[in-house]
């Protein structure tokens, strides 16, 4: 059992942990075998070292969407947990209407 403490980069962390922390617990139930505690931008995660390695690649592709999309939906979270992330043609499908995003992460949806 080991214990380790990940830093969030540069992101907005009340979009990435959702309001009231509801993206967090959501993550915390696909990974029942860690303790998983945040505070700030720093995620401490305690438990077996190839379950915190798993947890972190998940975090990682997490952290890369919201950068770069400045959005992280649940249903996308729940795709990257399911390994499903699809890129098509260099976009990751968010699945909430949106078709394009542009400059600063804003969302461009269809109107009709």
């Amino acid at each position: 059992m080991i214990e380790k403490e990940i830093i969030l980069p540069e992101i907005d962390e009340l979009e990435f942990f959702g309001p009231t922390n509801s993206k967090l617990k959501f993550i915390q139930s696909r990974f029942p075998k860690l303790k998983i505690v945040a505070r700030g931008n720093k995620i401490k995660v305690n438990g077996d070292e190839e379950e915190i390695d798993r947890f972190e690649l998940v975090l990682e592709q997490l952290f890369a969407h919201q950068g770069k999309y400045n959005a992280l939906p649940l249903n996308m979270i729940e795709n990257i947990l399911d390994g499903h992330a699809e890129e098509r043609s260099g976009h990751f499908t968010s699945g909430d209407g949106v078709l394009v995003f542009g400059p600063g992460g804003n969302k461009v949806v269809a109107r009709t």
